[in-house]
């Protein structure tokens, strides 16, 4: 009787320092777990939240940038201007409090690209509010869109990328506590079944203890997987902000090419109009002159002095006074024509048909104010009676930066031989377009970057750098064909242009 107690109490006695064992081995892990989670999110959640701060401020800081741009008055200028210092603030203390924190080598080696993106970032954006304020507002809107866009997006990529690092974290986090979770129940349930074994009742007070302890865990983990969710809607709202900056530069970089566009048709009509004036003041001064020689002629007849000889003088000026009229007229016509047609076709993106070699002569004869000073002489080569159903609007903005652009920068005053070719075929209902001139040609260097938006070899004389971009999106874009550019220092640049004859079939 006494041993059967004694084995009894010692079974008890050892179910309870196993039972006590496991449960508090168990405990001490869940509450190491429970700490080291506890301490992770709190961590990441702070540098989430500083992240959300240097993005929002890198943000304000391009869009205060587009205000002062954009504004006439110097007061909201400078109000835009301490709020883009302001922001600059925020970003570097931001910054500063995001490195003091326990970070890992992916996050350093982010932070650091990012340091120096924003070395390059920074004086860019300071060279254009020094524009800004010597009121050199189209400078800083170019340096804004062939520099500053692109120098911020970098910034922003990596700020994007830390995010992205973030929610990977996070769901690291997560896996690690179920894993460890799964494995202290594990351990658990093993135990507590040995224990079972030794002492039902312990046993079952066993499970009791760990059934509360997996809901309590769950309710944790339950939490935890809030939290993160709640985080990574946050970092995806984020994300949609940065998209929304990105196409509002883009917007920008878009009104700036229609701005080139509406510029060019503006120095269309300033030209042809100055063209007009000396047809026109020609002959308004011959059409004078033949007024005063008939009311001559009237005064002699009525008082009976009229000779043959007056009337044979008469007849002979009045003819000659008549010629001019009747030439310096049918010029003024044709450049009203010319004009008329052309400017409908720039002002509107209608197709329709018409012959390729009587509309280059008129695109050619509405650029007279800009090339009669310059000793270019511009060939049409284009064979007749090629008549093509297509956008002629684009087809004039084509030519005429092609044209323009070699006036720019083909020829200088050491040029003899200045001409412009401009020829075509027709192949496989596809128009093969060949512009060229005799000029300086471009180097490899060049010919690489021609067509891209924003950049000119004549910064600061003039070049936006939009022409030949313009020229690449009206080819490839709006008359849907293909454009490649072929040169080599001192030859000469040919432009080659293959254009569908009929884009009916293709709209």
């Amino acid at each position: 009787m006494y041993s059967t107690r004694l084995i009894l109490f010692t079974s008890f006695l050892a179910t309870l320092i196993i039972f006590g064992g496991v449960l508090s081995y168990g405990l001490t892990q869940f509450e190491i777990v429970r700490d080291k989670s506890n301490e992770i999110v709190t961590n990441n959640n702070t540098k989430s939240d500083i992240i959300l701060t240097m993005v929002n401020a890198a943000r304000e800081r391009v869009l205060d940038l587009y205000a002062m741009i954009s504004s006439d008055d110097p007061f909201i200028r400078d109000v835009f201007f301490l709020d883009f210092n302001k922001q600059g603030a925020i970003f570097a203390r931001s910054r500063v409090k995001l490195l003091s924190l326990k970070l890992s080598d992916d996050e350093i080696q982010i932070l650091e690209r990012q340091g120096e993106l924003t070395g390059v970032s920074v004086p860019i954006q300071n060279r254009m509010v020094d524009m800004i304020q010597n009121d050199n507002i189209e400078e800083a809107r170019i340096l804004l869109n062939e520099q500053g866009v692109e120098a911020q997006n970098k910034v922003l990529e990596q700020l994007g990328n830390l995010i992205n690092l973030q929610k990977s974290r996070s769901k690291e986090i997560i896996s690690d506590i179920d894993t460890v979770f799964k494995n202290g129940r594990d351990l658990i349930f093993a135990w507590s079944f040995a224990a079972f074994i030794l002492g039902g009742l312990v046993a079952a007070f066993v499970i009791s203890k760990t059934g509360k302890i997996e809901k309590k865990l769950e309710t944790i983990n339950s939490t935890l997987e809030k939290r993160v969710e709640d985080r990574t809607l946050n970092l995806e709202q984020t994300n949609i902000h940065l998209q929304e900056s990105l196409d509002s530069l883009g917007q920008a970089q878009e009104d700036l090419i229609h701005a080139e566009k509406m510029a060019a048709l503006g120095g269309l009509v300033a030209g042809i109009s100055h063209e007009i004036n000396t047809p026109i003041g020609i002959s308004v001064t011959s059409a004078t002159n033949i007024e005063e020689k008939v009311l001559i002629l009237e005064k002699s007849f009525l008082s009976g002095k009229l000779t043959q000889g007056d009337f044979e003088v008469f007849t002979k000026n009045s003819l000659k006074g008549l010629n001019i009229l009747i030439k310096n007229l049918r010029i003024a016509s044709d450049l009203i024509r010319s004009f008329k047609q052309v400017a409908v076709d720039q002002s509107t993106d209608e197709l329709r048909e018409f012959e390729l070699f009587s509309y280059c002569n008129e695109i050619i004869l509405s650029l007279h104010p800009k090339l009669k000073t310059t000793n270019i002489i511009v060939n049409n080569q284009i064979p007749e009676n090629i008549n093509m159903f297509s956008n002629p609007g684009a087809l004039y903005q084509i030519i005429s930066n092609l044209i323009m652009n070699s006036i720019r920068h083909a020829f200088d005053e050491s040029s003899n031989d200045k001409k412009i070719n401009i020829t075509a075929a027709v192949e496989d209902d596809k128009l093969h377009l060949v512009y060229s001139d005799t000029g300086n040609g471009a180097t490899k260097d060049v010919l690489a970057k021609i067509f891209e938006p924003f950049f000119t070899t004549k910064r600061g004389q003039g070049g936006s750098g939009l022409g030949m971009n313009v020229v690449y999106n009206l080819v490839t874009t709006t008359l849907q064909g293909q454009v490649e550019a072929i040169s080599k220092p001192n030859e000469g640049l040919c432009i080659s242009m293959i254009l569908p004859m009929n884009l009916e079939g293709d709209l």
